[in-house]
């Protein structure tokens, strides 16, 4: 399946490890996002979500924290993130929550932040290959 090949082509270009500090609950139990390392330096983590309970070809981007926000990174990141979606022909799915804290961008800042990269939607917003 495209969306399993996706998820693992995308675990494999970091370094493996987890970020424990955050859980997610899945039907597989808890697991956690796994970090995003650049030149060996930890910038942020991600999980990636996909089962045979979601529509064919769905890939939910569950979590997505860049650990020095406003830097550009999560922006480089998200753009490969859609560029090997277009490649695996996986649409992409997400519901954005916004951070709490001193550095939070406001939740309409991070829906417009995601509709640059084709993603539609409001609560929930998805992005079809190729958008």
């Amino acid at each position: 399946m495209s969306a399993y090949r996706y998820v693992n082509e995308i675990r494999k270009m970091y370094s493996g490890r987890e970020d424990k500090r955050q859980e997610m609950h899945t039907e597989r139990g808890t697991e956690y996002p796994f970090v995003i390392d650049i030149d060996g330096k930890d910038i942020g983590c991600m999980f990636l979500y996909t089962s045979n309970m979601l529509r064919y070809g769905l890939v939910e981007i569950m979590n997505l924290r860049i650990y020095k926000p406003r830097s550009g990174l999560g922006s480089e990141i998200l753009r490969m993130l859609c560029s090997k979606a277009d490649e695996y022909n996986v649409t992409l799915y997400v519901m954005p929550v916004a951070d709490k804290g001193n550095c939070a961008i406001p939740l309409w800042k991070l829906k417009e932040w995601y509709r640059e990269f084709g993603f539609v939607g409001d609560i929930s917003m998805e992005r079809e290959p190729h958008a």
